[in-house]
């Protein structure tokens, strides 16, 4: 394509979402590179629905550049749960350079895809289950696990809880008695997908 994902993703959601980060030429070309990749390797691992490749720039980059400007004030580490291609955890990480974030993915064949385009030096990629991490950090995120797993894992391990899902799902985490202060922002291009960010109750020790 002529056009690059972050070209795409300025021309297709700024209308929308005004705020959007400006990204410096260091930024842009790790987004690419990224996308690179992720073109040559989706055929063969499946890392995304080939029908959303042409669209990656709002539906797996914009999106997951939404949740992290909303990231709340912190954060110095973050896991990413089930990150498959490294949404939303990597563009979190292109976007906060200050903030070191692990990918957790235990399907092999994923989690080498994102230790080769992934390489940021805030990057960490973990080729394990959820349930054999004993990590301590500031937040748990995910986009692609069922989040009241994440939730309930991130009781015990986390203080800051998000979400990247469709609306009806935010709404309903907002009352999950683990969490306290849950807010869910609506994407501003496309209603029907919210970012939701939450405090567990009880902060966990360092």
């Amino acid at each position: 394509m002529s056009d690059t994902v972050v070209d795409q993703l300025y021309r297709s959601v700024r209308g929308a979402w005004p705020e959007l980060p400006a990204l410096t030429g260091e930024q842009v070309a790790a987004l690419h590179a990224h996308y690179s990749l992720l073109r040559k390797w989706n055929p063969k691992i499946n890392l995304v629905g080939a029908s959303t490749l042409e669209t990656a720039a709002v539906k797996h980059y914009a999106e997951s550049l939404y949740l992290a400007s909303l990231l709340p004030d912190g954060m110095e580490a973050v896991l990413d749960v089930g990150s498959g291609a490294g949404f939303p955890g990597f563009p979190l990480a292109v976007l906060r350079p200050d903030v070191r974030v692990t990918l957790v993915e235990s399907d092999r064949r994923k989690a080498a895809f994102l230790r080769e385009s992934c390489t940021l030096s805030n990057v960490t990629v973990l080729c394990r289950r959820l349930d054999e991490v004993d990590s301590r950090i500031d937040a748990v995120i995910t986009r692609a696990v069922d989040p009241r797993v994440v939730v309930s894992w991130g009781a015990d391990h986390a203080r800051h809880f998000g979400f990247l899902g469709s609306t009806s799902d935010c709404l309903s985490l907002r009352q999950h008695p683990s969490l306290l202060d849950a807010v869910s922002s609506l994407l501003p291009w496309l209603p029907s997908s919210s970012v939701l960010w939450g405090m567990f109750h009880v902060e966990q020790s360092a």
